[in-house]
């Protein structure tokens, strides 16, 4: 509510407000009796300035920052649980995808250990100890139709698809796991400045 000083003939200024308008009061200096103006004519008067009004505005604008932090921070958590969420959750899926596959391979006897340069040193092995018709028969189908490449066997490939994918999985893991710490922290920081207020 707005105070305005009301002067006095011994030179102390009364301080006064609006709901006081009209009435009458005793300086405190000289008990003399003063008419407090109307409403209308209390706007002539010069404005008092009370704490109250000098620390107003760092107070509101504190009060705004701290209303606004908890909210901004809160809105960060919640974008660093999504984001945690769905980087683990793919992590998860790829995880899951290879543990698959590799049960499945494991499972059909193939033997993982086995590499594309082996693959071949077995066809080159085969084809020294072949007989002389068929090392024949085999020169006049590459003469005919050309060389072509080696068509390993699938797991070759997925076996390369494994290997990709792991760094792509350890990437969204580290992802999430760095997301959900920062999660956890802003949570802890946003409850803390709660408690403050």
């Amino acid at each position: 509510m707005s105070s305005y000083l009301l002067p006095c003939d011994c030179g102390a200024k009364v301080t006064i407000s609006r709901s006081q308008a009209g009435m009458s009061l005793l300086c405190p200096q000289c008990s003399t009796q003063l008419q407090v103006p109307t409403i209308r004519n209390m706007s002539l008067l010069a404005a008092a300035e009370s704490p109250v009004d000098k620390s107003k505005p760092h107070g509101h604008s504190t009060k705004g920052t701290r209303n606004r932090s908890p909210i901004f921070l809160g809105l960060l958590a919640a974008a660093f649980m999504l984001v945690a969420i769905g980087s683990l959750a793919y992590a998860g899926w790829i995880a899951y995808e290879r543990y698959s596959i590799l049960s499945n391979l494991s499972e059909s006897k193939v033997d993982l250990s086995k590499t594309e340069e082996d693959f071949l040193k077995e066809i080159r092995a085969t084809a020294l100890q072949a007989p002389p018709a068929d090392t024949w028969d085999y020169w006049n189908l590459l003469a005919n139709q050309g060389l072509s490449e080696p068509n390993p066997p699938d797991f070759f490939r997925i076996k390369r698809y494994l290997a990709a994918q792991k760094p792509v999985m350890n990437r969204w893991f580290a992802i999430g796991g760095v997301s959900l710490a920062l999660f956890v922290a802003t949570a802890f920081i946003t409850q803390k400045m709660t408690k403050r207020e």
